[in-house]
């Protein structure tokens, strides 16, 4: 129980069963991680391993960067992520490093989305923690 608590995805108590084990496992490959399907906010959708974002039908032209930024706070549905957070899944900046790197990419990441006519999904800064998208319906 304390790992799932913990984050786990799965946990199975010893003694393995290893009929269980490898089911379980075939399972998970079926599922995937996720990375196939588009996720978005509002009109914008984002699809991995297509390395595509768009607005609408209007595609953006990300750097990988840009990119991966977006992806990250897309991932977090709606939740504030922290500076430090994003600076490390996307940079691998330790918490410790002071650059305004992040607060460049995010104002051109807003250009590019107000470019494309994103009206339903808006980028908006957390004075002090950090950024997180939000749908019109937020």
């Amino acid at each position: 129980m304390l790992a799932l608590e913990a984050g786990a995805d799965m946990y199975m108590a010893k003694p393995l069963d290893l009929e269980e084990l490898v089911t379980r496992v075939q399972v998970c490959l079926r599922k995937g991680d996720g990375a196939d399907c588009a996720v978005g906010c509002g009109e914008l959708t984002l699809t991995p391993t297509a390395h595509r974002a768009a607005v609408g039908e209007q595609a953006l032209a990300l750097t990988p960067k840009e990119f991966h930024l977006l992806q990250e706070l897309l991932k977090a549905e709606g939740r504030v992520c922290s500076s430090a957070h994003l600076l490390w899944e996307v940079w691998g900046y330790p918490p410790a490093l002071r650059t305004r790197t992040l607060d460049v990419h995010v104002g051109r990441l807003r250009a590019k989305l107000a470019e494309a006519g994103a009206r339903e999904c808006r980028l908006v800064t957390v004075s002090g923690v950090g950024y997180r998208l939000l749908s019109g319906a937020d």
